[in-house]
């Protein structure tokens, strides 16, 4: 979230210019990166180490990484009282005192919430705090001064009608408190009388231009520093009581209007103006200026700089009305940053290609957009060939080679070939160029250029190499030598060999004296071999080793020249890219090497790496090829995509401070710490819980942690460990959150410490314990339960075991008296059909003859009747024979069907015809109920017709006088069909619906014993010829007044094709 804006800020200022001093840089802070308001009142650091910043619209803390805003909210008692923020001081116990235009509160860390100071200044405006000695807390605002002693709560005011109305208060190391107002006098508090010594600043015409005192700064042994709004800065000694204006104006005459002092040094202070930062020393005066440039994008984000903080790693806060907050951090790593302004004397391109120094202490920098720039380090000035000297003749603005022939600059371009240009005379003399003839030049990418030895000159093209020609003074190509390849960069070692390095085609090694030219190249299946053939700098140790960085694969050291054989260093061996650009070896014989991804340390002697980037300082981390130089102070120049950069390794230093550790946040199922219910003392905010519970459902968790730094926060490392799940600690490089699932239910401790980017590990940790509860079920209450529950379960299980061995007996009981049952009816079945076999013969025998004479008309009528008598007994006899056979087969489950297509309603119609006139005979009136249309179904027509007639026989056999057939199609679905058979019979008890379908059971009825006959069979039969149906039969007791036997048939069968619809 951190926008790191890099200003130059102090300029040191003569008479009448403003010229570029020692270089610092900001960082920028605003509402884009969280801030609630950029305009910044007041600011502090607390004694954990995070900042605060009162703004017009809210309080917010930050850690270096983020920022966390404190607003008012009218439901909310504890929180802050009004969102404009107007003073902020810390008391000894850590709580945060604010001032408001409704009054003063304080913030209580430990419970993290405010609470309002009532009474006499519930409502009034607070502008300024501090905290003496005593610990008392002093506050001043329109009402007047306040003094509340928080042991006795006892508040003393100095109203303003009394005494004089306050603009800031401060008390000095030696613990005298000295408060500033708004009629331009200061004055002292005396303890013994409670009482204010007036002291005037102003002379007597100045009391007249409504001048007040906005800040006040110790000056040591000269008194102290105070700012005022329209006079200036004053040095006022207490002792003799004389003040002295060190300035009302700066060089500009612009009036000094003061809002803060901060101490830099003894002698030397910043001053926050409306006019930007000035730099202040008491013997000298002005030293240095800062302010916005419209046209800078990285100068002071607004000239209103209102407050001044310093924390303690040294850095200054500096907040703004307009333009948020600006940090200028106490570098260790002093990174200079060059980079295009607009500004005259500034430099003008971005893309910095090669650079050269030209023996005069003047350094020489190609550009791939601005063409040729001096850099003046002495006086800090650039100087663009193009467009401040306008030197005629240079042609292109895109240049990547240079060398400096004794006064004669060499200038490769892209696309314009090359320039000669005489530096004393600043004239180009000689422009070699595709198409010139007299040049000798094939293509006008001229990358590189090499000196050697011997004073000749070689140039680098990318089509091949060229020599100069002195005496000619043109360029003839080198035929014998790398012929036909990209030239990227030429090196020439202390043996004289020189190295050509190519883009695509590897490495040559030249041997001028034997006139030999060596290919060495990449060989993917050789370890030993170059890194890559994309070669983009070369540079020679003080240990003679020569080193190659490439693209693609990393750098690599020529460790056996004789036999060419490599060293390779890869992003295996911990390297952050594959791309690395140029070389420097520094004092301490390490090598400074510069990637696309940052700013390589490399000892190779110890292999030790450090790696650099934007965080510590780095105008950009992405850097050019081959554009690095050594000056003869150690001073090293890199070119980027966005500028150049200069540094001295020698002036790195290390930080002392390493910032302590501090739990921020928990969250369980992305709910906070406010949420969970069950923190020990909830009261408490989760950065001062030494213990949290947990629920079982809340076992996966986040842990939130920070150091509040802000030098290089993004280098500040973690380690943490959780103990009871953790077996070792885990690293963290930039991530201040972990995340833990599932943990099982515990008792854990969370550890978590902090090193900065130069010390070793902290030994001042955060801890946290952590207690997850287990579920209910797995808790000491749930195992005594479980006891309880296990003794009355083996109770329970004991009596369900008896009672299940007297049910198992019972059961036993009753299948022996049902296969004694069963036993029973098959006999009785085996014996009928034997009978019925033995019977049948005869009957059928009887029959014949009865039938014959019965045909005939021979017999008197007396006669015909008994034969008729005798012909009805036979076909009883034979039907009940009948009856038992079919029975006994489809208890043996041999009875096939045969199904066919039907229209139940012809078949029903013809059944009902044969048992028509017997009904007539026996008076009962007897009804057909059948639908207007066919319906067809398929069945087995002879056994449906049995069932029917089994079910009419009963129905006319045991019914008063009425039976009613219905025929209910598509019931009790459209694939079924329903015939339902209604008698006014006795009604057959409801305990009996089921067992009249058992073979042989009769009801017993006095009043029908006469009247039933039969065997017991038809029913049984009927109900198992209506199962091989597919369908059933039963006695429907829902009808009332009636008998009512229900058979349901499906339309279709297994082994039948569906009716068709238009048939139904």
């Amino acid at each position: 979230m951190e926008r790191i804006l890099w200003i130059p800020l102090f300029v040191l200022m003569s008479a009448s210019t403003d010229t570029m001093a020692q270089k610092h840089y900001f960082r920028h802070y605003c509402n884009e990166d969280g801030l609630s308001n950029n305009t910044i009142i007041c600011s502090l650091q607390d004694r954990r180490g995070f900042m605060w910043f009162g703004t017009k619209d809210g309080l917010n803390r930050f850690d270096g990484h983020q920022f966390r805003t404190y607003v008012y909210n009218a439901t909310d008692r504890n929180s802050i009282i009004d969102n404009m923020i107007l003073a902020l001081c810390e008391d000894r116990e850590g709580l945060i005192w604010i001032g408001t235009p409704r009054g003063i509160c304080y913030y209580e860390p430990h419970h993290d919430h405010f609470i309002t100071l009532s009474g006499q200044i519930s409502t009034g405006l607070i502008s300024d705090i501090a905290v003496s000695s005593d610990n008392a807390i002093w506050f001043s605002g329109r009402q007047g001064v306040f003094r509340y002693n928080k042991n006795t709560r006892q508040l003393r005011h100095y109203p303003s009608y009394e005494f004089f109305t306050p603009s800031s208060i401060h008390i000095t190391a030696s613990g005298n408190i000295w408060v500033s107002s708004y009629n331009g006098n200061i004055y002292h508090y005396n303890p013994r009388s409670d009482s204010f010594t007036e002291y005037s600043i102003l002379t007597d015409e100045e009391y007249t231009l409504s001048v007040f005192i906005n800040s006040i700064e110790d000056a040591g042994p000269h008194g102290f520093l105070l700012g005022t709004t329209r006079t200036g800065l004053r040095l006022f000694d207490p002792n003799s009581g004389k003040t002295t204006v060190l300035c009302r104006k700066d060089s500009k005459g612009n009036e000094i209007i003061l809002n803060d002092i901060l101490k830099k040094n003894d002698e030397e202070y910043f001053l926050a103006t409306e006019y930007g930062i000035y730099s202040y020393h008491l013997g000298k005066g002005f030293t240095g200026h800062a302010f916005k440039i419209v046209s800078d994008p990285y100068s002071l984000s607004d000239n209103a700089a209102k407050n001044l903080t310093r924390d303690r790693e040294g850095g200054i806060w500096i907040g703004t009305y307009h333009g948020g907050i600006n940090y200028l951090p106490q570098e260790t790593t002093p990174f200079e940053k060059y980079y295009a302004t607009g500004i005259p004397g500034s430099m003008g391109g971005n893309v910095v290609r090669n650079i050269i120094g030209d023996g005069s202490g003047k350094i020489w920098i190609a550009t791939e957009d601005a063409g040729v720039i001096i850099y003046d380090p002495v006086n800090n000035l650039f100087t663009n060939l193009n467009t401040d000297l306008n030197i005629a003749g240079l042609k292109s603005v895109n240049y990547h080679g240079l060398l400096n022939d004794n006064g004669l600059l060499w200038m490769g371009s892209y696309d314009n070939g090359a320039f000669l240009y005489d530096t004393g005379r600043k004239t180009v003399t000689r422009h070699f160029i595709l198409g010139d003839n007299t040049s000798g030049l094939r293509n006008n990418y001229v990358s590189c250029f090499l000196k050697t030895a011997d004073g000749s000159v070689l140039v680098g093209t990318r089509t091949g190499l060229y020599a100069y020609h002195r005496e000619k003074a043109r360029l003839e190509y080198l035929h014998d030598v790398a012929p036909n390849t990209f030239i990227h960069v030429l090196f020439q070692d202390q043996n004289g060999i020189i190295w050509i390095g190519t883009y695509g085609s590897g490495i040559f090694c030249y041997d001028r004296k034997n006139n030999t030219c060596t290919h060495l190249y990449y060989d993917p299946r050789d370890s030993a071999s170059i890194s890559s053939n994309r070669i983009t700098s070369i540079y020679e140790d003080r240990q003679n080793r020569l080193w190659f960085t490439t693209e693609g694969n990393g750098f690599c050291c020529l460790e056996d020249r004789e036999n060419h054989r490599f060293r390779r260093f890869t992003m295996e061996d911990g390297l952050p890219c594959g791309i690395f650009c140029s070389i420097l070896e520094d004092g301490q014989g390490n090598l400074w090497i510069s990637s696309t991804r940052g700013l390589l340390k490399f000892n190779p002697e110890t292999l030790q790496m450090s790696m650099y980037n934007k965080e510590h300082g780095l105008l950009s981390n992405h850097f050019s090829y081959n554009s690095a130089y050594l000056d003869h102070n150690g001073k090293m120049y890199f070119g980027t995509v966005d500028g150049l950069i200069a540094f001295n390794p020698a002036n790195f230093c290390t930080s002392t401070y390493n910032p302590p550790v501090f739990i921020t946040g928990i969250q369980c199922s992305g709910q906070g710490p406010e949420n969970i219910k069950d923190i020990q003392d909830n009261a408490l905010s989760i950065t001062h819980s030494r213990e949290i519970r947990l629920k079982h459902n809340q076992s996966s968790f986040s842990i939130d942690f920070v150091a509040p730094s802000f030098t290089n926060p993004v280098m500040t490392r973690y380690r943490y460990i959780l103990e009871g799940a953790d077996q070792n600690w885990t690293y963290l490089p930039t991530n201040r959150r972990v995340y833990y699932t599932n943990v099982p239910p515990g008792k854990y401790l969370f550890r978590v410490s902090t090193q900065n980017w130069y010390n070793s590990w902290n030994e001042e940790e955060a801890t946290l314990l952590i207690r997850i509860t287990p579920p209910f079920y797995a808790s000491l209450p749930a195992f005594g339960l479980y006891l309880l529950l296990f003794m009355t379960g083996t109770y329970f299980l004991y009596r369900w075991r008896e009672r299940k061995k007297r049910q198992e007996q019972k059961q036993k009981i009753q299948a022996l008296e049902n296969r004694k049952e069963k036993e029973i009816l098959n006999a009785k079945i085996n014996f009928f059909t034997n009978i019925t076999h033995e019977v049948r013969t005869p009957l059928t025998l009887i029959k014949a003859p009865l039938d014959k004479i019965l045909q005939s008309n021979e017999c008197p009528d007396t006669v015909l009747e008994n034969l008729s008598i005798m012909k009805r007994n036979t076909d009883r006899l034979l039907d009940l024979t009948t009856q038992l056979l079919d029975f006994r087969k489809t208890e043996k489950e041999v009875f096939r069907l045969n199904f066919k297509q039907t229209n139940v309603c012809e078949l029903l119609e013809s059944t009902f015809k044969r048992f028509k006139l017997n009904a007539t005979e026996s008076h009962i009136r007897f009804r057909l109920h059948l639908p207007g249309k066919k319906y067809p179904v398929f069945l087995d027509q002879e056994n449906t017709t049995k069932i029917l007639s089994n079910l009419l026989t009963n129905a006319l056999k045991f019914t008063r006088d009425e039976v009613d057939v219905f025929l209910e199609p598509g019931m009790p679905d459209k694939n079924s069909l329903r015939i339902r058979v209604n008698s006014n019979g006795e009604p057959i008890p409801p305990e009996y619906s089921e067992k009249i379908f058992e073979p042989f059971f009769q009801i017993q009825s006095d009043t029908l014993k006469q009247t039933r006959k039969g065997t017991g069979l038809g029913l049984p039969l009927a109900r198992s010829l209506a199962e091989l149906h597919h369908g059933r039969l039963y006695l429907d007791q829902k009808v009332p007044g009636v008998n009512s036997f229900v058979l349901e048939l499906p339309k279709n069968q297994p082994a039948t094709a569906p009716v068709p619809e238009e048939e139904k």
